[in-house]
Protein backbone atom coordinates (compact mmCIF):
# COMPACT_ATOMS: atom_id res chain seq x y z
CA UNK A 1 0.00 0.00 0.00
CA UNK A 2 2.88 2.41 0.67
CA UNK A 3 3.80 2.22 -3.01
CA UNK A 4 0.35 3.58 -3.91
CA UNK A 5 0.29 6.18 -1.14
CA UNK A 6 1.48 9.11 -3.32
CA UNK A 7 -1.58 8.54 -5.51
CA UNK A 8 -3.97 8.38 -2.53
CA UNK A 9 -2.48 11.01 -0.22
CA UNK A 10 -4.16 14.05 -1.76
CA UNK A 11 -7.57 12.41 -1.53
CA UNK A 12 -6.98 11.40 2.08
CA UNK A 13 -6.08 14.95 3.06
CA UNK A 14 -9.19 16.21 1.26
CA UNK A 15 -11.29 13.77 3.30
CA UNK A 16 -9.93 15.44 6.46
CA UNK A 17 -11.99 18.47 5.46
CA UNK A 18 -15.24 16.47 5.64
CA UNK A 19 -18.00 17.82 7.87
CA UNK A 20 -18.45 14.50 9.67
CA UNK A 21 -16.31 14.08 12.77
CA UNK A 22 -16.48 10.31 12.38
CA UNK A 23 -15.17 10.42 8.79
CA UNK A 24 -12.35 12.79 9.78
CA UNK A 25 -11.37 10.58 12.74
CA UNK A 26 -11.29 7.44 10.59
CA UNK A 27 -9.17 9.24 8.02
CA UNK A 28 -6.77 10.50 10.71
CA UNK A 29 -6.41 6.93 11.99
CA UNK A 30 -5.67 5.67 8.48
CA UNK A 31 -3.11 8.42 7.92
CA UNK A 32 -1.47 7.55 11.25
CA UNK A 33 -1.20 3.91 10.14
CA UNK A 34 0.37 4.95 6.84
CA UNK A 35 2.86 7.20 8.61
CA UNK A 36 3.80 4.36 10.95
CA UNK A 37 4.33 2.15 7.90
CA UNK A 38 6.61 4.79 6.40
CA UNK A 39 8.60 4.96 9.64
CA UNK A 40 9.08 1.19 9.59
CA UNK A 41 9.91 0.92 5.88
CA UNK A 42 12.08 4.07 5.54
CA UNK A 43 13.56 2.85 2.25
CA UNK A 44 11.68 2.71 -1.04
CA UNK A 45 9.29 5.51 -0.06
CA UNK A 46 8.57 8.17 -2.67
CA UNK A 47 9.08 11.17 -0.40
CA UNK A 48 9.33 13.62 -3.31
CA UNK A 49 5.86 13.06 -4.74
CA UNK A 50 4.26 13.08 -1.32
CA UNK A 51 6.20 16.18 -0.17
CA UNK A 52 4.59 18.26 -2.91
CA UNK A 53 1.13 17.14 -1.80
CA UNK A 54 1.91 17.83 1.85
CA UNK A 55 3.24 21.31 1.09
CA UNK A 56 -0.03 22.19 -0.62
CA UNK A 57 -2.15 20.81 2.22
CA UNK A 58 0.02 22.38 4.92
CA UNK A 59 -1.08 25.77 3.61
CA UNK A 60 -4.75 24.83 4.05
CA UNK A 61 -6.72 27.15 6.30
CA UNK A 62 -8.23 24.20 8.20
CA UNK A 63 -6.21 23.94 11.45
CA UNK A 64 -6.64 20.17 11.68
CA UNK A 65 -5.12 19.60 8.27
CA UNK A 66 -2.51 22.33 8.50
CA UNK A 67 -1.09 21.86 11.97
CA UNK A 68 -1.83 18.31 12.96
CA UNK A 69 -1.31 16.35 9.81
CA UNK A 70 0.40 17.94 6.84
CA UNK A 71 3.13 19.72 8.77
CA UNK A 72 3.64 16.73 11.05
CA UNK A 73 4.11 14.54 7.99
CA UNK A 74 6.60 17.03 6.53
CA UNK A 75 8.53 16.94 9.78
CA UNK A 76 8.69 13.14 9.67
CA UNK A 77 9.79 13.20 6.04
CA UNK A 78 12.64 15.57 6.88
CA UNK A 79 13.73 13.29 9.71
CA UNK A 80 13.49 10.13 7.61
CA UNK A 81 14.61 11.34 4.19
CA UNK A 82 17.20 13.90 5.28
CA UNK A 83 18.99 15.64 2.44
CA UNK A 84 16.68 14.26 -0.22
CA UNK A 85 14.12 16.80 1.03
CA UNK A 86 16.39 19.77 0.21
CA UNK A 87 14.72 20.44 -3.18
CA UNK A 88 11.47 21.02 -1.26
CA UNK A 89 12.89 23.34 1.38
CA UNK A 90 11.43 26.52 -0.17
CA UNK A 91 7.92 25.06 -0.17
CA UNK A 92 8.35 23.65 3.33
CA UNK A 93 9.52 27.01 4.69
CA UNK A 94 6.69 28.75 2.87
CA UNK A 95 4.25 26.42 4.64
CA UNK A 96 5.83 26.44 8.09
CA UNK A 97 6.93 30.05 8.62
CA UNK A 98 3.41 31.55 8.67
CA UNK A 99 2.47 29.01 11.34
CA UNK A 100 5.20 30.33 13.61
CA UNK A 101 3.59 33.75 13.73
CA UNK A 102 0.36 32.45 15.31
CA UNK A 103 -0.19 32.85 19.02
CA UNK A 104 -0.44 29.75 21.21
CA UNK A 105 -4.08 30.48 22.06
CA UNK A 106 -6.25 27.77 20.61
CA UNK A 107 -3.57 26.58 18.22
CA UNK A 108 -1.70 23.33 18.36
CA UNK A 109 2.00 23.90 17.76
CA UNK A 110 4.15 21.34 15.92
Amino acid sequence: MLVLLPEMLDGLFQILGDNSNEVRKMCQNLLAEFLEGIRRAKQGINYTDMANILIIHSQNSDDLIQFTDAISWLREFILLAGRSMLPHIAGILNAVLPCLSYSDEGRKRV
